[in-house]
């Protein structure tokens, strides 16, 4: 009697399980909240960047540094700039804050990289005037501890290729690279 009662009582809890299971699955798989929840790797893998004015923050040889892609200017106009031929000038106002302790001693050309559609890394340009006149001593040289640069680095893109994203490598190491999404 004790095991005729056990096995009723382990199938009347095995069928309120698979009933309860069942009735979930089947809600869930049509719910609205479960079709929008995303693994967080699969957000992760679509994403190319922070977007553009995002603070992010490095760790360098001997210092810290917080660096931010202020804009991009696309197209870059009334600059002088000299670009490929099918080209555009393409502008990109970078902020770097040197968080200390030690001197950041770079160049904005080895830093700072853009992407067209396809993963094409565009040319640096030389503009000779405007906001975006190249300078004759790079913001990033010597920029010491509690300082920050901020300049405007020319880049040569293809005529109608979109800007997919911006690219900072401190020191020109792409293992520490920082990179923002660009716009479509």
């Amino acid at each position: 009697m004790r095991r005729a009662w056990a096995g009723r009582a382990t199938a009347l809890a095995l069928g309120a399980a698979i009933a309860i299971a069942g009735g979930s699955c089947g809600q869930g798989a049509s719910s609205p909240q479960q079709t929008r929840a995303k693994p967080p790797h699969a957000a992760q893998a679509r994403s190319v960047g922070a977007p553009i004015g995002a603070t992010q923050r490095a760790k360098v040889s001997r210092t810290r540094l917080a660096v931010t892609v202020r804009r991009v200017i696309d197209p870059l106009r009334h600059s002088g700039a000299v670009v490929d031929p099918g080209g555009r000038a393409v502008g990109v106002v970078l902020q770097v804050r040197n968080l200390g302790p030690a001197v950041y001693d770079s160049s904005s050309k080895s830093d700072l990289a853009l992407f067209s559609e396809g993963g094409t890394e565009a040319a640096s340009a030389y503009a000779s005037e405007g906001r975006c006149a190249t300078p004759e001593v790079d913001f990033l040289r010597q920029l010491q501890a509690g300082s920050s640069g901020e300049g405007c680095v020319v880049f040569s893109v293809e005529e109608g290729a979109s800007v997919e994203r911006v690219r900072f490598s401190p020191e020109g190491h792409e293992k520490q690279a920082l990179t923002w999404a660009g716009h479509r």
